[in-house]
């Protein structure tokens, strides 16, 4: 009994494969016909590219940019072209160091409460932030 409800099922379906889907229901694709004529194809616009300049300029909107090209207008009227060519190869590379060394210090202090909790500036000089210490191993 069961493969006589498979034949006839695979038989049912080799006639909408023969007929076409159009044939088996009407009603349906004529709406679907309706709705495409109405509304168009079912389709995502085409994404319009941004153009190369505005994408340019889009990276100088943030402050820090900003910051960087103005400290490298000033190098560049000062003539400390050294420090003006960094800061335009780091503007142009998208890279700002967030983190540095001092290579040379006198009496050099960081207000930095709202990062450390500190009351008062922190003294830093050109050593090392942190010193690596080894530990012992546990293969004895």
């Amino acid at each position: 009994m069961a493969d006589h409800r498979v034949a006839e099922e695979a038989r049912k379906a080799l006639l909408v494969v023969k007929r076409g889907p159009e044939r088996e229901a009407p009603a349906r694709y004529a709406r679907s016909a309706e709705l495409l004529a109405a509304h168009g194809p079912n389709a995502l616009p085409a994404e319009q590219r941004t153009p190369a300049w505005r994408r340019f300029l889009a990276r100088y909107r943030r402050y820090m940019r900003l910051v960087l090209v103005a400290a490298a207008i000033v190098s560049l009227v000062i003539q400390e072209w050294t420090t003006a060519i960094l800061l335009i190869v780091l503007t142009l590379l998208n890279t700002v160091p967030a983190d540095g060394r001092p290579v040379e210090a006198g009496a050099l202090q960081a207000d930095e409460p709202a990062l450390t909790g500190e009351s008062g500036p922190a003294a830093k000089g050109t050593g090392p932030a942190f010193k690596l210490v080894a530990r012992p191993s546990k293969a004895a």
